[in-house]
């Protein structure tokens, strides 16, 4: 189990390296090259430097190492909190470690003992997003785990790439896919790019 990263924030990629080397080096030692990883994203943060980023490049570990589990928290830490006072107050990680234990425990009970864990899915991983479809103004994702899809009957984060830019979209979810309404001339669509999120409706 391995939680760390915030001073790395500045370096992504050189941490992705580094972290690939820390995983073999651990399977190495133990004989084991298969050894189950599981490993904490970054929250939220209130930060002049860029979180998301980071976040993301901690998402894609798991396509080059296998049995690497990242579990989720970017609802979880301090959202507003400026830099200077975080740091005094060492707010810089999340108050709640209970909370991201218990999604580490849900994903090391399925994974690594094969036994059930909480829910109907792997407590604290994220569903994968599989494909996008545009069909007229509606974009329809298409998720791996429909069953880890919850949240209120508008979902807020995502955005479409039109040529205006970059726009908020209405999101809903309807059994494992999320739709997204009102997107004509969408090209690209992404979630919750943004370093801390301040409102509800998000997760």
């Amino acid at each position: 189990l391995w939680y760390q990263g915030e001073a790395n924030v500045l370096t992504p990629e050189l941490y992705s390296q580094q972290f690939e080397a820390y995983v073999g080096s651990y399977r190495k030692l133990f004989g084991n090259e298969n050894l189950p990883v599981i490993s904490m994203q970054l929250p939220q943060y209130c930060d002049w430097v860029s979180w998301k980023a980071f976040r993301e490049m901690q998402r894609r570990l798991t396509e080059s190492i296998g049995n690497l589990y990242v579990i989720c928290g970017i609802d979880l830490g301090d959202n507003t909190t400026p830099h200077s006072v975080a740091l005094a107050n060492d707010c810089i990680h999340p108050a709640d470690k209970w909370e991201f234990a218990k999604r580490a425990c849900g994903a090391a009970k399925k994974y690594v003992y094969g036994l059930k864990a909480e829910g109907n899915g792997a407590y604290g991983l994220s569903p994968v997003a599989l494909e996008a479809v545009v069909t007229g103004d509606c974009v329809s994702i298409t998720f791996s785990d429909s069953t880890s899809l919850s949240g209120q009957e508008t979902v807020r984060g995502f955005e479409v790439l039109t040529a205006n830019g970059w726009e908020e979209a209405a999101a809903r979810i309807e059994g494992n896919k999320i739709l997204l309404d009102n997107c004509f001339g969408a090209e690209k669509v992404r979630y919750l790019q943004a370093d801390t999120f301040a409102d509800d409706g998000y997760f």
